[in-house]
């Protein structure tokens, strides 16, 4: 019998003895690697004759050939299933860069415009999200911007009083959980700033309140799905601000 067609097999065909042994494999078939032809018999209340009769009457030589042809099946089928998540993943990840760069290209623009007129650019970024504001600051530095970066709260609460009427800040967090905040009184300094942003990928943010704008990038369900707050999407957003930036400022130069 083709190892395929052992899940298959009807009740009806079998005898009590072998629904029983039946029964204990497809209980858990995962866990047949460690299981003995002693101990399938124990379990299965049967004897270790009736298991072998039942390997055989399957199709194999015996116990030992039927257990070894079944673990190359369930291995074989839990590599297909890791496949499978590990598309869906990348199906995810590709239409969530593919809507950075439509549903967010107006996003993009008036980002890399806002930033590149500005007075003083001030770009916070905390935990995971301290890589895309990182890169946004160094970029804007390599235009000639004028541009603070901070990864802490304190950071901010030192740093916001360089800025003047003309100043922009953006706050990275994929999260954009309320405790981001906590008690810090930085949420106050923000409301002054002319332009203010959250670059986040939770629609439903409660910090939404303390800023002019807030930027909800695509790939909720690649957040929901990791340990850690993925930022391969806020970075290849922070690209293309740099990128267009660039553009426009080159522009402006010539």
């Amino acid at each position: 019998m083709d190892i395929t067609n052992f899940f298959t097999v009807e009740a009806s065909e079998l005898s009590k003895s072998d629904r029983k042994i039946m029964k204990k494999i497809t209980a858990d078939s995962t866990d047949f690697d460690s299981l003995t032809i002693n101990h399938l018999a124990e379990e299965a209340g049967t004897s270790l004759a009736s298991v072998q009769r039942f390997c055989q009457k399957m199709g194999y030589s015996g116990f030992k050939e039927f257990k070894f042809q079944l673990l190359n099946y369930v291995k074989k089928q839990e590599s297909q299933q890791s496949l499978v998540s590990t598309n869906e993943y990348l199906v995810d990840y590709h239409d969530a860069i593919n809507q950075v760069w439509t549903v967010n290209e107006g996003d993009v623009d008036e980002l890399a415009h806002v930033l590149m007129t500005s007075s003083t650019n001030f770009i916070f970024g905390i935990y995971y999200s301290e890589l895309p504001a990182r890169l946004l600051s160094m970029g804007l530095r390599d235009l000639g911007k004028s541009t603070y970066f901070g990864d802490n709260l304190a950071a901010g609460e030192h740093l916001f009083p360089l800025s003047d009427e003309n100043s922009t800040a953006v706050f990275y967090s994929v999260s954009g959980i309320s405790k981001l905040f906590g008690s810090s009184p930085l949420p106050k300094p923000i409301s002054h700033f002319k332009h203010s942003y959250l670059v986040t990928m939770n629609p439903d943010t409660p910090l939404k309140k303390y800023f002019k704008k807030v930027i909800v990038l695509p790939g909720k369900n690649l957040a929901q799905g990791l340990p850690v707050d993925p930022q391969s999407i806020p970075v290849v957003f922070t690209e293309r601000i740099i990128d267009t930036a660039a553009t426009k400022y080159h522009k402006r130069k010539k």
